[in-house]
């Protein structure tokens, strides 16, 4: 099933959690699930056996943890850069990035 291939897409992308490769696995993901609500929408006879049904929520569980995983490492920076930054907080903890006041748009 290609919505198959597409969670093994980003869950390969995810193994290097950068910023481009987050936002290709979105787009990844967004392809997956428009795939997948198809195969709902369409005849009961074309839905994925409980064969396919597994691997489709194995290879989601993977994306998950992968997902979740780059978070915790982004969320690690931010707070090391952080500490870099602005120092720590009364309760010892690194104060939280601030993001500029104003965001500048080219067009």
């Amino acid at each position: 099933m290609e919505a198959e291939v597409r969670l093994t897409r980003a869950a390969q992308m995810l193994l290097r959690p950068t910023a481009e490769a987050c936002e290709a696995a979105v787009t990844e993901l967004e392809s997956a699930e428009h795939l997948m609500r198809a195969a709902l929408a369409g005849p009961p006879a074309a839905l994925p056996g409980p064969d396919q049904v597994g691997r489709l929520q194995a290879a989601l569980r993977g994306v998950i943890g992968l997902w979740e995983n780059a978070a915790a490492f982004r969320l690690g920076w931010a707070r090391v850069l952080g500490a870099m930054t602005g120092g720590y907080t009364e309760r010892g903890e690194p104060k939280l990035l601030e993001p500029p006041a104003t965001i500048a748009i080219e067009g």
